[in-house]
């Protein structure tokens, strides 16, 4: 029988890790790495993540952080992690303790405004916390260093931080994402030109006498909420230094998505948020920096996600950003909204 290389992964990583699944291992789903929710004989229920594609150093960075973080901030606790080779590629594995709980946005409607609004003062003691934290020197230079160097120039730039500041970085993304079918190159030129025209109103990033750490990949399915009303942060591998408003581009990005259809989650996160951590809004011009963060972003996302028609809604919201119709008015705090 062929074993799938998905399954080939698991084996091999159970194998290094010394677990012994009493039950078949779980599928959890996850985009950028295999994960798996497996009762193991000795350790009991443990999580299992294994880095496979693109900077799979990323997992020991995300374990060296996650060891040293202030007591404050809530997260697995690393069991094991380490690397090994499969078919002549390497991989990356960490082992962590399950924490009960599901992911704040699956359980976000049945929530009372009580148990919603904890979460959200929760997250702000948190990430103003993290924000706020000095690493000390030597986990710093291995933040700093994420040397990945692959062959293909792209590939580099895609899978070294989710949001491919500086705006360097993300104007040569957008030249590259030119040639993608069914995207018409004039608009990615007209996006670049925007990328230089507001990469003044940016903030360095990378940078740790500016700034301190961010999550990095913050949205509400990386966050656990636990039937005693305890909020847990998960997935910290693309954590970087940059400023907190940064940190808060893809909630930005989902309250606009979200006022467009009718709903409240982020726009209400948002609010809260702006109540319980102002510091995080705080600095001139935060509606010029987020379409700055948010553009990035979204040619990053253009290329990992290639439209498959003309009308593809990411192509859609790329076009309102360079025509600045987005956001929609009101999806933000009006703290957001001053220009």
């Amino acid at each position: 029988m062929t074993v799938s290389p998905q399954d080939a992964r698991l084996d091999h990583a159970c194998a290094t890790a010394g677990l012994r699944p009493t039950t078949p291992p779980r599928r959890i789903v996850s985009h950028s790495n295999d994960t798996w929710l497996i009762e193991d004989e000795w350790r009991g229920p443990v999580v299992l993540r294994v880095s496979w594609r693109g900077d799979v150093a990323r997992i020991g960075r995300e374990v060296a952080v996650t060891r040293r973080l202030p007591a404050a901030i809530r997260r697995p606790e690393v069991l094991d992690h380490g690397t090994l080779f499969l078919h002549g590629s390497q991989l990356a594995y960490s082992l962590t303790r399950l924490v009960p709980g599901r992911p704040l946005d699956e359980c976000w409607p049945a929530l009372t405004e009580g148990q919603r609004r904890s979460a959200v003062s929760q997250l702000a003691a948190m990430l103003r916390e993290l924000h706020e934290w000095t690493p000390p020197p030597d986990l710093t230079a291995l933040l700093l260093e994420r040397p990945y160097h692959p062959e293909n120039r792209i590939t580099g730039l895609l899978g070294a931080d989710l949001n491919p500041l500086p705006v360097a970085r993300a104007a040569e993304l957008a030249e590259h994402a030119s040639g993608l079918p069914h995207v018409e190159p004039g608009l990615l030129r007209a996006a670049a030109e925007l990328l230089h025209r507001l990469a003044p109103f940016g903030q360095p990033v990378d940078d740790p006498a500016a700034h301190g750490l961010m999550h990095g990949d913050l949205q509400l399915g990386n966050l656990l909420w636990s039937e005693s009303g305890e909020l847990t942060m998960l997935d910290l591998e693309w954590v970087r230094f940059g400023p907190p408003l940064l940190d808060l581009q893809r909630l930005c990005a989902r309250a606009d998505t979200d006022h467009l259809v009718g709903a409240d989650t982020h726009p209400t996160v948002l609010r809260w948020l702006a109540a319980d951590y102002p510091a995080a809004f705080a600095g001139p011009h935060p509606a010029a920096r987020l379409r700055l963060y948010t553009l990035a972003y979204a040619i990053r996302d253009l290329i990992v996600h290639p439209p498959d028609r003309e009308a593809d809604p990411a192509l859609h919201r790329l076009r309102r950003l360079v025509e600045d119709s987005w956001p929609v008015p009101g999806a933000w705090p009006d703290s957001l909204e001053r220009h």
